[in-house]
């Protein structure tokens, strides 16, 4: 990493674990002359800084904790939640070599916030998205299986709060969820402003077949603000002229407009006759934020939650009318190969919008006088859609896949509240989208994470450069279900073992046991600096099963930009199961349990990979008999598309009555109480390869 010392001489430096690169960032600056953070004030904060100092470090050598950034005596800090549709590794610019210049705002807010470099979600929509919104697993809750559709009657369970009833459950706060929903919407209990916010301007699932006409799954209108179908040319709460129809255009109207009401009403501009009730109640107004929230301002003040999950970048991509023409399309999409890939030209687009949107939005809350104490997190919900202009190269796979390309995917916290010297770091620890929640909702907070969640807390560790280890391992995925049984229609009753597709992390401290499984088998430096870790600090080791194979992708589909060859042969082709060690081998190029069939492989280093094989089985026999609940997934219902046909064509609930997690589950919770016996695990999972463990058949 370059940068400049005091007589602006450019140096360079190779930054370990939590160290930053840009430790005096105390502002973000644009291109342009928007700024986030004046230093006019810095004279000041140092003059007042150095009277606090001696009572500040005389509270620190009192109580030898670290202080959370948030207590009960202070306002309740702004969150900031961007969640970007399908957006690849090579998407994000500060990782891409191809479209960077579509995303420099936020290229520009991560580098002076925190990157997650280890942050892993699920392959497809709904598993994440019902993820981030309980802090639970998908396989915890029943959302394992596929992605909500118009017709299909599953979503999050009630008996599971969601991420605005646990910050309301323990602060003041205002809440407001803008674009695609996507855990559930047949029963009208399962709408945004039944699950906790305030307000919503959304689409109920999978995205739009055109950004502008809001035709969404099934040929249906699908945008709603609160419950009120929104026709094109409708007027939506909070925004006076809408600019564009493009969905993108429009989201990012109505999160301005909930900023600045929220502001308006901080300063005490409160009219005590406006409603305060849920405003699915009186969708007519233009309240978006409950006035009786605000009733206790100067003793009470209420912070906000905005979750903008943008529709961009799904399928079916799509830019305003005449954009392409513009100069800005045209320089965002110059290195773009427009012949072989030209979804991968919309794609730069269509990110693009949306990286002036999150531009607009953090301008909106400086000008606001917001910024200064709000947390920003930027985050993909999987990895890019290789077929619809996504890219996750050099990653291995992409969408659907639980190869690195589908599921470790960009993600950033960005706030003035973070402590400056850690500020333009990268965090390594394994971090997973069920973290959100109680790291937002509790760490955040200053508040004891309780028992229950799948998720864990990481607050403390990541902002203040702690060198703890929160999580050790984590479920990628664990789903019993596949296409042959959702073609026989069924669900639970179908478990089985050797059908089960899924994906374990485990992160070990190095020894030299570990370090001897791959040192004639080591990648290049330039894999180790890519990866973000040098070999020496830890491994984590991920196993795969059931899974077909995928190859590498450049953003370009001609035939001489695949990369066909692995670093050795795939071990077990028809099992589908892999062992990697992605810190050592990041692209997956190396499937370690070919060692498992090599003659040259010696009884010692088979013992070893038994061991970590073992460890993942306990892991998956654990998850699968003990946390696992029976998926929820059903299929379509399409007597639906006759009520929403009879709903002016939109899409809408269709059923009065609710399915429970507890119409599925047995008592003790397991599937069919179901057995998960280690050996047969292994047989069922690495089938002829299970015989090579320790060199001979008896395993």
């Amino acid at each position: 990493i370059s940068t400049k010392d005091g007589a602006g001489n450019t140096k360079s430096k190779q930054y370990s674990k939590y160290e930053t690169s840009n430790e005096n960032v105390d502002r973000i600056e644009w291109d342009d002359d928007a700024t986030f953070v004046s230093r006019r004030y810095k004279i000041y904060i140092t003059i007042f800084g150095i009277i606090l100092f001696f009572y500040v470090t005389s509270q620190f050598l009192q109580t030898k904790t670290n202080t959370p950034i948030s207590v009960d005596s202070g306002p309740p800090v702004n969150i900031v939640f961007f969640l970007v549709d399908d957006l690849g590794y090579n998407d994000i610019g500060y990782n891409s070599f191809d479209i960077s210049a579509s995303s420099p705002y936020m290229t520009t807010a991560a580098k002076s916030g925190i990157i997650l470099s280890s942050y892993y979600t699920y392959s497809q929509c709904t598993p994440t998205r019902s993820s981030l919104l309980t802090g639970m697993y998908s396989s915890s809750i029943g959302l394992q299986h596929d992605c909500i559709t118009s017709c299909d009657p599953f979503g999050v369970p009630l008996t599971y709060p969601m991420f605005p009833e646990y910050l309301k459950s323990y602060r003041n706060y205002v809440t407001a969820m803008v674009g695609k929903w996507d855990v559930g919407h047949y029963n009208q209990l399962l709408w945004p402003t039944k699950r906790g916010f305030d307000s919503s301007l959304h689409l109920s699932c999978y995205g739009y077949l055109e950004y502008t006409q809001h035709i969404g799954s099934g040929g249906f209108h699908d945008l709603h603000d609160g419950f009120v179908n929104v026709k094109i040319g409708d007027k939506i709460r909070g925004i006076d002229v809408i600019e564009s129809d493009y969905s993108t255009s429009l989201f990012i109207q109505r999160s301005i407009a909930i900023i600045k009401q929220h502001a308006f009403k901080l300063k005490g501009n409160i009219d005590d006759d406006s409603t305060d009730d849920n405003n699915d109640d009186d969708d007519s107004t233009d309240l978006l934020v409950p006035t009786s929230k605000y009733s206790k301002v100067v003793s009470d003040p209420p912070g906000l939650f905005l979750y903008i999950a943008w529709n961009a970048v799904h399928t079916s991509l799509s830019v305003p009318q005449g954009y392409n023409l513009t100069n800005e399309y045209i320089e965002v999409t110059k290195s773009v190969d427009k012949d072989y890939n030209p979804d991968r030209a919309l794609l730069a687009g269509a990110l693009k919008i949306v990286d002036n949107g999150f531009k607009s939005i953090l301008d909106t809350l400086s000008s606001t006088d917001l910024f200064s104490n709000t947390v920003i997190v930027v985050a993909s919900d999987n990895g890019g859609s290789v077929d619809d202009g996504g890219n996750n190269y050099p990653l291995r796979g992409g969408k659907k896949t639980n190869f690195q390309g589908g599921i470790n995917v960009p993600a950033f916290i960005y706030s003035p509240l973070i402590n400056s010297n850690i500020r333009g770091s990268v965090y390594y620890g394994l971090f997973h989208v069920s973290d959100w929640l109680p790291t937002l909702a509790f760490g955040l907070q200053g508040r004891k994470l309780s028992n229950g969640f799948d998720g864990l807390d990481h607050w403390s560790t990541i902002t203040e450069g702690l060198t703890d280890i929160v999580r050790s391992n984590m479920v990628c995925s664990l789903d019993y279900l596949t296409e042959s049984s959702e073609n026989k229609g069924v669900t639970s009753s179908a478990a089985s073992i050797s059908e089960t597709t899924g994906c374990f992390l485990q992160q070990y401290n190095t020894n030299t046991d570990f370090d001897d499984l791959h040192n004639d088998d080591m990648i290049s430096s330039e894999d180790y600096l890519n990866a973000g870790l040098d070999s020496d600090i830890l491994r984590i080791y991920k196993f795969i099963w059931n899974q077909e194979f995928i190859n590498w992708l450049y953003p370009s589909f001609s035939p001489e930009n695949f990369i066909n060859a692995t670093r050795y042969p795939e071990a077990s082709p028809r099992s589908g199961a892999y062992l990697f060690e992605v810190i050592s081998d990041p692209y997956e190029r190396n499937n370690l349990l070919w060692k498992l069939d090599s003659e040259q492989t010696s009884v010692e280093m088979k013992a070893l990979l038994n061991k970590i094989l073992l460890n993942f089985f306990d892991m998956f026999c654990y998850e699968y008999s003990t946390k696992m609940v029976p998926s929820l997934w059903k299929q379509k219902q399409s007597y639906a598309k006759s009520i929403f046909t009879n709903n002016d064509d939109f899409i809408t609930y269709w059923i009065d009555d609710l399915v429970e997690d507890s119409d599925y589950s047995n008592s003790d919770g397991s599937i069919n109480g179901a057995d998960c016996i280690q050996e047969e695990v292994l047989e069922l999972i690495l089938k002829d390869t299970t015989k090579h463990i320790f060199g001979n058949d008896d395993f």
